[in-house]
Parts: C-alpha cells; structure tokens; sequence
C-alpha cells in the first residue's frame, strides 16, 4: 500500500466533502485561485508573449489583453474575500465575459504567431479552457450550479474512497519465513 496515494486519497475525499457541505465556500475558494492564475498569466502575457512578433497592433492587442488580465485577476482574489453574495456573481459573470474577450484576442495572437511559424499548440489549450471555464461560470451563481459542484464532490468523494480500496486491496503481500537452513 502506497502511503503517498493513500494520503492524497483522503485529502481528496476531504476535499469532495468541503464541496457536497459548502459549495459556495468551495467556489469561492476556486475563484481565488483562478483569480490568482489570471493574474499571472497578464504578467506573462506582458512580459513574454508581447515580444514574440514585432507588429505594433500585435503587440498592443497582448498588452490590453495582459492589463485587462492583471485587472479581472486583482478583482477575483479579492472580491471574494471582501464583498457580499450578489456582487460576487456579478465578479463570475464578469470573469466570464472577460474570458471569452481573452479568447478572441488570444485566437487573434494565434492567428499571427502562426503565420510567423511559430508553434501554436500549447496556446490553443489556453483558449479551450478558456471557453469552457467561461460557461461554467456561467452557470455557478445559480442553485444548478451549486447542485453540479455538490454532484461533483460526491464523485470526488466516491473516487477517493475507490482509491483507498483499490489500494488497500492490492498491497502486496510479504511471507516471513519462520526459519532458514541451509542445507548442505
């Protein structure tokens, strides 16, 4: 039995019963991070990938893109943490609006790094998740989004007990011999 999976195994269950028992502390907590995650990424954005290509609007659409992320960033760490229920969905609204805006900009910067041959496949992920982050925020303020993330945290704390299981089940097994001879 691996101490390692078995310890992670019951964090995760933990974790799965902090989502089914309090969904809004959970997202709140998600958002923090994803806010946090944001914010890296303007600084990145501005830093790093405004110098790929020498075309000023290229370079001006990276840096609206990282100001507007360093913004939307600032505003989920600490809107959570300071502010009441309502004007928190609005912050998940708007982290959503401001996803797909970060989506079609991104497209865009795609778009000319591949036409100056660089690769675009690790950027393309970015806008996928991106996306579908965008819809699930959405969804999250309202009962039905709650109702998922508690779904969510039953399947988490289902899984984590299976990995308990299966890893109690398959510890190996070690025969002591009770004594050795040699036979000579």
């Amino acid at each position: 039995m691996r101490k390692t999976y078995v310890g992670l195994s019951i964090l995760l269950f933990l974790v799965g019963l902090v989502m089914v028992f309090s969904p809004e502390g959970w997202i709140k907590a998600c958002v923090i991070i994803i806010g946090f995650s944001i914010l890296l990424n303007g600084f990145y954005n501005i830093i790093k990938m405004r110098v790929l290509l020498l075309n000023p609007f290229f370079q001006k659409a990276i840096v609206v893109r990282g100001i507007l992320s360093i913004l939307v960033g600032l505003l989920a760490v600490l809107l959570p943490l300071l502010v009441a229920k309502l004007v928190f969905s609005v912050l998940l609204y708007g982290i959503a609006v401001y996803l797909c805006i970060a989506s079609v900009i991104q497209g865009y910067a795609l778009y000319k790094i591949k036409d100056a041959g660089f690769s675009i496949a690790p950027y393309l992920y970015e806008i996928v998740f991106s996306i579908v982050l965008a819809l699930v925020f959405i969804f999250i303020p309202t009962e039905v989004g709650k109702s998922i993330v508690r779904i969510f945290g039953i399947i988490v704390s289902l899984a984590a007990i299976g990995f308990i299981i299966y890893e109690w089940k398959s510890k190996p097994y070690i025969i002591q011999a009770e004594s050795v001879e040699d036979i000579d």
